[in-house]
């Protein structure tokens, strides 16, 4: 070789190698230029690149105009840009990034075609790309936070889950159950289950740091049951015993997913970062599916559960009879006589027990004063149902104070809250009404072994407006913007008094088309109501961040001011009485000239009002 020194082969193809040995930092940047213009297109993708090595490749193609919008959190470097590192981007997971993360700052957002260039001229990774979303107000973002699925598959034989996921994937806030059972799917068809098997969806929040949550049952002969929370207690069996609700070690705290096909991920887990999933399979709709054969073989007296009666309707039910030689339990059903009570094969009965609050809801736990029941009373030996009106609650004993009225006669019961002489309102009384629910704040309740929503907390609060605000995960600048404008004498008489509905300007463009003026009436409401101890302002959370998603994204706001600013102009332009909004100049400084301050401030006013 003559004594020169070989350079040593380069780490990409000889493809990318040959376009970026005769690329100039003035063809780069025309590159990077095209590329960047390049608009907010729902589906497409972005990736995330540090802010600081951004800033140095900017300043290395000389695109000054776009190094200026930049504020690295470390000083950059001189020259031309070495390979792309965005490990320090990453949680451990190695998939979301760190949420204490500022854009702009720590991280920038490029195009996919600006981050195939980078990859082709300096190599590196690993790639984070993010899917561009279009919001309810029509605006289009980069979801930089999406949630994170863990993927566990349960096993064909005994239900129990894998002790570790398959596979995690994020999931874009816009996709819909039915895509997400979908791409479930098509990932767990790499361990060779086959997509035509017959398959349901199990979901559960990801368990806290430090306390995770079981995921199989313990072994035979431990001494330990499952209670409906997915904790152990001392006993023999699984809980259930003494009117408990039936749920067997399978259960832990996984909720089976029903009828939300159509809901977005955003509705149906509005606040998890992490969320799990478990598919479950089976080989024919002719065959039951593994948990539930697990449950049901472990049904006893006092069980409560769902079962279906002879005219498909169901109800919350109590196993009072098992006969092991025959093979059946024998259930009775809430809110009717013993005379309905009905024996079940289990072997032929599969799809009439399920377990509790599966096809009901647990309607107790939403029972507030002046909430409307129906009560049994035995009078000379025969029951007779009564619309009864709930007057008081005292929670830490689970009872009901309920007022019996009829046209003869009103009297006061105190009933336990689990009682089965007490069922909802509609029941027997066909068109009696039931009085105002509790608020359901999340779109969705999920259903299974346990439900999971999120619901103001009821109770008289000690002074009138007094309530505590729920944090929804980083919303304490929300939260303390929200008191403080809830206390302001003339907009809580605004609210309270329904007054805003009358101005409501669904049209407006720059509005959000009354969504956040009605979501912050309802939160005023709550707060006011007298009926909660703590208020959960989700709804309203949830239409901000899709009315201004490119300032509200997950762990971007910090300002309270901002925030106030965003939902003040929002309610402002969600009750503008100007319908058609003409066009003015502004007034220039020739226009101007001999005119009066008090004059010129006249116009001014005029044309604002006229806006």
């Amino acid at each position: 070789t003559g004594g020169v020194r070989s350079d040593p082969p380069l780490p990409l193809p000889l493809r990318f190698c040959q376009r970026s040995w005769v690329m100039t930092a003035r063809q780069e940047k025309l590159a990077g230029m095209r590329a960047l213009e390049t608009p907010y297109l729902p589906g497409h993708q972005w990736c995330a690149v540090p802010t600081q090595w951004y800033a140095q490749w900017l300043r290395h193609v000389a695109f000054e105009e776009q190094e200026d919008m930049l504020t690295p959190a470390e000083p950059v470097e001189e020259g031309k840009p070495g390979a792309i590192d965005n490990t320090p981007l990453l949680s451990e997971d190695g998939v979301t990034l760190k949420p204490d993360l500022m854009i702009d700052t720590d991280y920038s957002m490029v195009p996919h075609q600006l981050w195939q260039l980078f990859a082709e001229r300096y190599g590196g990774g690993p790639v984070i790309s993010r899917a561009v979303v279009s919001a309810v107000a029509g605006d289009a973002f980069v979801e930089t936070f999406p949630r994170r699925a863990d993927i566990y598959i349960a096993d064909m034989s005994t239900g129990v889950a894998d002790a570790e996921p398959v596979e995690s994937m994020l999931l874009t806030c816009t996709w819909t159950m039915r895509e997400v059972k979908h791409r479930i799917s098509q990932i767990v068809m790499k361990s060779d289950y086959r997509s035509s098997r017959q398959s349901r969806l199990w979901f559960r929040a990801a368990p806290t740091e430090g306390a995770p949550a079981p995921l199989s049952p313990p072994a035979k002969g431990e001494g330990e049951a499952t209670t409906k929370t997915g904790q152990a207690e001392d006993g023999e069996g699984p809980a259930g015993a003494d009117g408990q609700e039936s749920c067997p070690p399978l259960a832990s705290d996984w909720e089976v997913i029903l009828g939300a096909d159509d809901l977005t991920v955003q509705d149906f887990a509005p606040d998890e970062k992490v969320v799990e999933f478990l598919l479950e399979s089976r080989m024919s709709e002719h065959y039951d599916f593994p948990r539930n054969r697990e449950w049901r073989q472990n049904l006893k007296v006092g069980d409560l559960l769902d079962a279906r009666d002879r005219d498909r309707m169901w109800y919350e039910s109590t196993i009072v009879h098992c006969d092991e030689v025959a093979g059946t339990v024998t259930v009775h059903f809430h809110g009717w006589s013993d005379t309905f009570d009905e024996a079940m094969e289990l072997s032929k009965s599969t799809e009439r027990l399920v377990p509790r609050f599966t096809h009901t809801t647990n309607w107790r736990k939403d029972l507030t004063v002046g909430m409307r029941v129906e009560y049994r009373v035995s009078k000379e030996g025969r029951p007779l149902w009564y619309l009864a009106d709930v007057v008081r609650m005292e929670e830490e004993k689970g009872l009901l104070h309920l007022r019996l009225s009829t046209r003869d006669f009103s009297q006061v019961e105190i009933v336990e809250l689990e009682s089965q002489n007490l069922t909802i309102a509609g029941t027997h009384f066909k068109n009696a009404a039931a009085a105002p629910l509790q608020r359901q704040v999340s779109s969705v309740s999920r259903i299974g072994y346990g439900t999971l929503s999120r619901r103001n907390v009821p109770g008289k609060p000690d002074i009138s407006g007094a309530v505590g605000l729920a944090n929804l995960g980083n919303t304490c600048y929300m939260n303390s913007v929200l008191s403080c404008l809830a206390h302001c004498p003339p907009l809580v008489h605004m609210f309270l008094q329904s007054e805003y509905l009358k101005d409501l300007n669904v049209d407006n463009p720059l509005g959000t088309g009354g969504r956040v003026a009605k979501a912050f009436g309802r939160f005023v409401e709550d707060l006011w109501s007298d009926m909660y101890r703590v208020v959960v302002p989700l709804e309203l959370k949830r239409e901000m961040i899709n009315a201004k998603p490119y300032a509200l994204q997950e762990y971007q706001q910090q300002d309270c001011n901002e925030f106030m600013m965003l939902l003040l102009d929002s309610l402002h332009e969600d009750l503008n009485r100007v319908q058609k909004k003409p066009y003015f100049a502004r007034i220039g400084y020739a226009e101007a000239q001999g005119l009066s301050d008090e004059l010129l401030a006249r116009e001014e006013l005029r044309r604002h009002l006229l806006r």
